[in-house]
């Protein structure tokens, strides 16, 4: 990796592999794939369906379940904070792509 930056994987659908359905607010099962744990079926919040959360570069799979928690609002949003605002935001670069962009999201 270039930059030697630790990251993590958040996901709203599983795009590999097998997890038991957590049910409740904060609990989370191994995403397993092939014999081998790779993540964590997380639910995130009451009425939202479970996130999938997987380690990236410098980062264990404990570790990247505990960032993700630590990261969660506790009400009705199922994405960690830095994700979700990373998605409103490219959500709102898409819009302005069909638009032409507006000076304030321009480079």
């Amino acid at each position: 990796m270039i930059m030697g930056v630790p990251t993590e994987g958040i996901s709203k659908a599983i795009l590999c592999g097998i997890a038991e359905i957590p049910m409740n607010p904060g609990e989370a099962y191994p995403l397993e794939y092939q014999g081998e744990q790779i993540g964590y079926l997380l639910k995130s919040a009451k009425g939202c369906n479970p996130i999938v959360v997987g380690p990236g570069h410098k980062v264990s799979l404990e570790s990247s379940l505990d960032l993700a928690r630590k990261f969660l609002t506790g009400r009705k949003y199922s994405l960690p904070v830095p994700v979700r605002l990373a998605h409103l935001y490219v959500n709102e670069i898409k819009g302005g792509c069909s638009r032409g962009l507006s000076t304030r999201l321009a480079l």
